[in-house]
């Protein structure tokens, strides 16, 4: 497996501030906003293996590190977290970043828990409770959301 989420902190009354401009910038993602010890983020993320196995927009797939960019440049007072997840279960290697104006402010990246340092930049005391974002229960019910609201329009 191989994901890639990338994290927007939120703030109240502006959950939504963002989804119109990221549906566009990333239209083969989801979107899903998501309560982490009382603070929303909106989370981001594509399964990057069913991309390649079924895709017909390639490119797509390699403008992806050019759109985080550009939103990061359009939006340069925001701290955004990127993290890619490779691996199934208890065999997972975490490669992160915070991005803030284009320029990587923090990096991380290691196995098992190594995204609590990326959090713990937005969350101090961040200790992997609360987040269910990289289980395979999130992924499957948030892509049957999308997959449901893809229909009714």
């Amino acid at each position: 497996m191989e994901m890639s989420y990338i994290i927007v902190p939120l703030v109240d009354c502006n959950e939504n501030a963002f989804n119109q401009e990221v549906s566009k910038l990333f239209p083969l993602s989801n979107i899903v906003n998501v309560v982490c010890h009382q603070k929303q983020f909106l989370i981001v993320y594509r399964d990057i293996d069913t991309m390649i196995n079924g895709i017909n927009r390639v490119d797509e797939i390699y403008e992806y590190d050019n759109m985080i960019e550009r939103f990061s440049r359009k939006h340069p007072y925001l701290d955004i977290a990127v993290i890619q997840v490779l691996g199934e279960d208890k065999n997972r290697f975490y490669d992160g970043f915070i991005m803030k104006n284009k320029k990587k402010v923090k990096e991380h990246s290691g196995m098992h828990n190594a995204y609590y340092p990326i959090f713990q930049y937005f969350i101090p005391d961040f200790d992997g409770s609360d987040l269910e974002i990289f289980s395979k229960d999130f992924i499957k019910i948030s892509d049957y959301g999308r997959e449901n609201e893809n229909h009714t329009r």
